[in-house]
């Protein structure tokens, strides 16, 4: 019977390394890759979508098997094909007693898939144009009896716009946007400071500090995703920044919201003091960084029945647990400024915590999607909503609430005063730090 595997190799570049597949089982279907192709839009039909598929492979003994086949059963080994298939109606294409009957006359049988024969003295470079959008699995079927061998070469799919899969190819055009946005806001906050010079506080330059990270994030995806568009492979150094870039400015208006106490009491430690919540913060980054690269990855192996629940569960409880920490941190400094008739810094952050509610709310709905994207379908009519799930609605929920904070820690003369303001143990009114006396109090 065809033993069917479904094998990931940790990869999205649309061209496919096929020297990470493992040893090619006897008798054998596995898929590896999901190969996005068209342009997305519902007038692409049958005709040139622009798509060539193309191959330069052989077949080689795997030194790491039981028993390597030799170098000779090989070169006359006839029954290995790398198979490119439309996802879509792939089960009903794919039948175990037949599947590799249709691949000897794949013409006839597998409308719309390309068949690559491969064998030990190499295929050569291979092209067929892809007639049709949609999804495509990549796989490699072994009809034969003959195990302990690999495949050694590549598979790469490429457009007339490049190599970028048509789910992403405006991405580089939405992360332009969104440097044009963050560029927006960082200038006018920058000019904001310049006009309160005086009256800025550690919190707002940590604003400056979120908006200009935000800025370099979105450099750092533009970089990424040309690069993927004119070589084919994806940089996972790239990747890796873009990803803590775009996890770490969370972590810092995360940090604010800790940090955020007018009214700290004597020998008490403060919101920003400790380690716990660096600690929390950490754990919290750890967790969101790791589900990023799997939302990332998970385009790419989109096989059907894999959903991102377990990789995004650890992001989720420490957003929650986060979430509760400073809203009831929040809560109990409001009581106490209220207690000691300071209304306006009690307002500001009962407003904060307005703010930091609805952009958790929106992250968690924001994951919720990522966890079950119905923009990955296998026809391309699907793929038009895909920009904003990939990135847009977390960019949308970020860049609303950080605007939301500004305006409310709009630097001001009172905030400025609170931030030194020291309460008195005895419950009385606290006195400013480095209060300034007038000449006729001298006089009395």
């Amino acid at each position: 019977a065809l033993l069917v595997a479904a094998l990931v190799a940790l990869t999205s570049a649309q061209v496919f390394n096929l020297d990470d597949i493992d040893e090619v089982r006897a008798s054998s279907l596995a898929v590896h890759y999901v190969y996005y192709v068209g342009s997305g839009k519902d007038d692409v039909g049958t005709g040139d979508i622009g798509a060539t598929l193309e191959t330069q492979a052989a077949v080689v003994p795997d030194t790491r098997a039981n028993m390597p086949a030799g170098t000779m059963e090989l070169a006359k080994y006839s029954s290995c094909y790398i198979v490119v298939l439309p996802a879509k109606g792939f089960d009903d294409i794919f039948q175990a007693e037949t599947f590799c009957d249709k691949l000897r006359d794949a013409k006839a049988n597998l409308p719309g898939a390309a068949v690559f024969p491969v064998n030990g003295e190499g295929s050569g470079s291979q092209k067929v144009p892809l007639v049709k959008s949609g999804a495509y699995f990549l796989g490699v079927a072994n009809c034969g009896h003959l195990s302990g061998f690999k495949l050694s070469g590549t598979a790469s799919l490429k457009h007339t716009h490049g190599f970028l899969p048509a789910i992403d190819v405006n991405m580089v055009a939405f992360y332009g946007a969104c440097l044009a946005v963050y560029s927006l806001i960082c200038i006018s906050w920058f000019c904001v400071l310049a006009s309160y010079w005086e009256d800025t506080t550690e919190v707002h330059f940590a604003f400056m500090a979120v908006t200009v990270i935000a800025m370099l994030e979105c450099l750092v995806w533009i970089v990424f995703y040309r690069l993927w568009n004119t070589g084919g492979a994806d940089s996972q150094l790239l990747l890796a920044i873009g990803n803590f870039a775009s996890t770490w400015k969370v972590v810092v208006l995360f940090r604010m919201a800790f940090s955020a106490r007018f009214a700290p009491r004597e020998g008490e430690e403060g919101f920003c003091e400790g380690e716990k919540p660096n600690i929390v913060l950490l754990v919290w980054w750890f967790a969101a960084f790791h589900f990023g690269f799997a939302q990332y990855y998970n385009a790419s192996r989109n096989f059907g029945g894999h959903s991102l629940m377990f990789d995004a569960l650890p992001a989720i409880i420490a957003t929650a647990l986060i979430f509760i920490w400073v809203m009831i941190r929040m809560a109990t400094e409001v009581s106490t400024l209220a207690k000691i008739n300071y209304d306006a810094q009690a307002s500001l952050l009962r407003k904060s915590q307005a703010i930091l509610m609805l952009a958790t709310v929106g992250a968690l709905i924001v994951t919720v999607v990522h966890m079950f994207d119905p923009t990955l379908g296998y026809d391309a009519e699907s793929w038009a909503g895909h920009i904003l799930v990939s990135g847009g609605f977390s960019q949308i929920n970020f860049a609303t609430a950080l605007c939301l904070a500004m305006c409310v820690w709009f630097p001001t003369d009172e905030l400025q005063a609170s931030t030194y303001q020291v309460q008195s143990t005895s419950g009385a009114e606290s006195m400013p730090i480095g209060a300034i006396f007038d000449d006729a109090d001298l006089e009395d």
